[in-house]
């Protein structure tokens, strides 16, 4: 974590209400302007969150989530040798966590890497000539292909991006490009670790990945950057100021998250006026949470949903052939801030 961050962040316990406090940083070990290891602390309630090998976890719920992922944190970063003696006492003491609790599938860490920094994979039907057009309007029309398209035609040098759900950083990257800062939002202590050491090349530079189905080593070709973070969150309890970001890009969250009204509700605290908000979707048979009701999810209910939080639809889904399943295929929509 940049030691410049923590001006961006909130403290995110929820105690009958927000805390919303500021933090302060206990730095254990630390590489340049780059803190390692220590503790983000709330001044007003005096949360305390650990930061593992550069990545803050900001949750209100820490103790659960450190009592179930400790074990796969642990064997992600190679064993409880590598997390700070103090941070890893805290740890324990917080949750009594012992090595036999939790999961840990390996290579974890590496599901999205392929797919965010690999060469695009080309696919041929014999069969369907319809699925062949669609596949081909798919991949010209992608969601990286989209978001590069409209980065480029849009000047983002001054703002701040955030992206929520990163994975493992591959749309941060694209942001990081053309924004002063970009931070990366995820769940995932392995996907974040991952993205720090493809693009931050910290605690180590990650040089291959394993290529989908194949046993071959792919060299990842990307260069260093400096303005960029990965923040542990949930995306329905962002650790964010108001009005910090001039840009959202939130893929595949609310067809996933059951609670996806507080999503939307969180991104439009941190955004400021006039900002972006790059939303994609799958809308298969999947529902929006609105208040008491369930909604369909497809393109007139996130209309919907968007203007109650001021948001301003500008870009419509993608058109595909309608014999095609048309309900099942990406839909991206691009709003923006209104007040």
């Amino acid at each position: 974590m940049r030691k410049s961050t923590i001006l961006d962040l909130k403290c995110p316990k929820i105690n009958r209400k927000r805390c919303s406090g500021n933090l302060k940083v206990e730095i254990l070990s630390q590489k340049n302007d780059e803190i390692i290891d220590g503790f983000l602390i709330c001044q007003a309630c005096k949360s305390k969150y650990p930061i593992i090998q550069s990545i803050p976890i900001l949750l209100n719920n820490l103790r659960e989530y450190l009592k179930s992922e400790f074990r796969n944190i642990s064997k992600t970063i190679g064993g409880d040798k590598k997390i700070h003696q103090e941070v890893f006492s805290y740890i324990i003491d917080l949750t009594n966590a012992t090595f036999d609790e939790g999961f840990f599938s390996p290579g974890e860490g590496q599901l999205y890497v392929a797919a965010q920094y690999g060469t695009k994979q080309q696919c041929r039907s014999r069969s369907s000539s319809l699925f062949n057009k669609w596949l081909k309007s798919y991949q010209k029309n992608s969601l990286r292909e989209v978001i590069k398209r409209w980065i480029s035609e849009n000047n983002l040098k001054d703002e701040k991006a955030i992206d929520i759900g990163c994975a493992a950083g591959g749309f941060t990257y694209l942001l990081a490009q053309k924004c002063s800062f970009s931070y990366g939002v995820d769940i995932s202590f392995a996907s974040l670790f991952t993205a720090n050491r493809i693009i931050k090349q910290i605690p180590t530079k990650l040089k291959y990945y394993l290529a989908v189905g194949e046993e071959k080593e792919v060299k990842i070709k990307i260069k260093k950057l400096d303005n960029i973070d990965f923040i542990l969150a949930s995306a329905d309890n962002l650790p964010f100021k108001n009005k910090t970001f001039g840009l959202a890009l939130v893929s595949y969250i609310i067809d996933v998250e059951k609670n996806n009204f507080m999503i939307l509700k969180e991104v439009n605290r941190t955004l400021d006026r006039g900002a972006g908000i790059f939303l994609s979707f799958v809308p298969f048979f999947r529902y929006l949470k609105y208040g008491n009701r369930k909604l369909l999810m497809d393109e007139e209910n996130i209309k919907v949903l968007m203007k109650s939080f001021n948001f301003y639809q500008v870009l419509r889904p993608i058109s595909v052939d309608p014999r095609f399943l048309q309900r099942s295929v990406d839909c991206f929509m691009l709003g923006k801030k209104v007040n």
